[in-house]
């Protein structure tokens, strides 16, 4: 099938469960699979059409079955997955997308999750025993790759089993478990779902925000659960086990707090493209008008001046109100102030750099120890000198909506 017809067939199995037509949907879905080679998830399809048939049957013998709703959900659900598996194998022998390459590669490699966990761990635990000693950037890049690795796997893992997801969970709610790598697997979680509806990968995003960790990381996982329901809010409706959970939220003041903060700061961060038309369109020209002074003043300027210190000069103050540059500055300190991000324009271009090459670097936590920032050479030395100078944000490395919103909200708590 081409990935037209493959789409097509997608929409339509899907479209048919949620009339509630199962019938039709496992045939197609069997239908589907009859020219692939995974038996293992024919089987597990067979299974959920002999559980469907013996409902049916029990129901129509009139047989009284507490449990049949729940059981339905169940089924559908499953379907839902199963027709979702389905879709991604086909697509993935020829897909150029970054989520296939990444899935055709952990095949490859035939890892597991524990063993890219033990690995972390290992790394881990390496790295602070020579930080300790002084530090070691050869094992910093080890553990730093390491985390890459559990991220890659994290994000490809959907349609893996439940003790998978358990053991996930287990070590993020650790206590032993470091920040950056909290928040790697929250965001792997997250980025996945994205791709496809993961009901255990939800729940797992659950039970570490309910775990109550810090704020940073309960945070992230709120914003993660948000975006999960504003994507799959129709699948999530069919999921009474996900739906009965995020039910007994509706009571709780803190929750509500929280949700509302998290939605004014996607609303926030929305805004960032007009914040960036208005620096492009209407500040900058004007500051180019200017540079011609200003380039006169900094070659008369004394080679001891404070170059900090510049602003608070009357004349620089003078420069910088010709054509109304300082109202703009002003208003765009205001627009700051609000919560507003001023800085994306100055550092979208930084995508550009290797570092962001990688899927996870995206959504790494900044810090100063990271082996990005540990060498004052080269490109480096742009990382370092702007974090000195306490210009590089909080969510610096991480160049998704969700971590600006993140941080925003656990400042808010």
């Amino acid at each position: 099938m081409s990935q037209n017809k493959e789409d097509k067939t997608h929409s339509q199995i899907q479209t048919l469960l949620n009339e509630g037509k199962l019938y039709e949907s496992i045939s197609l879905i069997k239908a589907a699979l009859n020219n692939k080679t995974n038996p293992k998830l024919l089987d597990r399809l067979n299974r959920l059409e002999d559980t469907y048939r013996y409902m049916i049957h029990y129901l129509v013998e009139g047989y009284s079955d507490s449990g049949r709703e729940d059981m339905l959900s169940d089924i559908k659900g499953e379907l839902h997955l199963i027709n979702d598996l389905v879709l991604r194998d086909s697509l993935l022998p020829s897909s150029e997308d970054v989520y296939s390459s990444t899935l055709r590669f952990e095949n490859i490699r035939k890892a597991s999750l524990e063993g890219r966990l033990s690995e972390y761990k290992n790394a881990f635990a390496r790295s602070s025993l020579a930080e300790a000693a002084g530090g070691n950037r050869e094992m910093e890049r080890e553990t730093e790759n390491a985390l890459s690795s559990v991220f890659s796997y994290v994000w490809t893992m959907f349609g893996a089993n439940a003790n998978d997801y358990r053991t996930l969970t287990e070590y993020v709610i650790s206590d032993q478990s470091p920040f950056s790598f909290k928040a790697q697997i929250i965001s792997a979680l997250f980025l996945g779902n994205m791709k496809y509806f993961d009901p255990d990968a939800l729940s797992a995003l659950i039970d570490i925000y309910e775990a109550d960790l810090s704020d940073k990381i309960s945070a992230r996982a709120l914003v993660a659960i948000f975006l999960i329901v504003a994507i799959h809010g129709e699948r999530i409706k069919s999921d009474k086990k996900i739906k009965s959970r995020l039910t007994l939220w509706q009571d709780d003041l803190m929750i509500y707090t929280r949700l509302r903060e998290v939605l004014i700061n996607f609303m926030k961060a929305r805004d960032t493209e007009r914040i960036n038309k208005k620096m492009q369109n209407e500040l900058l020209p004007e500051i180019m008008k200017l540079r011609p002074e200003i380039i006169n003043k900094l070659k008369n300027a004394s080679e001891e001046m404070d170059m900090e210190r510049l602003e608070e000069n009357p004349e620089w103050e003078e420069i910088l109100n010709k054509n109304g540059v300082g109202d703009k500055l002003k208003e765009l300190t205001e627009i700051q102030l609000e919560g507003g991000d001023v800085m994306m324009m100055a550092f979208s271009n930084l995508k550009n750099f290797p570092f962001f090459n990688t899927v996870s670097n995206w959504f790494l936590p900044f810090s100063s120890n990271h082996s990005e920032v540990t060498t004052d050479t080269g490109d480096n030395l742009y990382f370092v000198q702007n974090y000195k100078k306490n210009l590089v944000p909080p969510y610096f490395f991480c160049k998704f909506a969700m971590c600006k919103v993140a941080h925003a909200t656990h400042q808010a708590y």
